[in-house]
């Protein structure tokens, strides 16, 4: 699944839940909507943000 972000000054709008795809970006599905908006520049490919580690708890 692709990630997106919107580039700055833009606000775009997931077709799906009409919610505007935050700053720090969102996994989204590769439908024909999306591919325009990076067609056109209103959105990048980013890299998700990283899992933060989970604690390990010790025996």
């Amino acid at each position: 699944m692709p990630y997106i972000r919107p580039v700055p000054g833009r606000l775009v709008r997931d077709p799906d839940t009409m919610l505007a795809v935050p700053e720090d970006g969102m996994a989204v599905q590769p439908t024909v909507f999306w591919r325009r908006r990076l067609a056109e520049g209103d959105v990048v490919q980013a890299e998700p943000p990283a899992p933060e580690p989970t604690p390990r708890s010790e025996p």
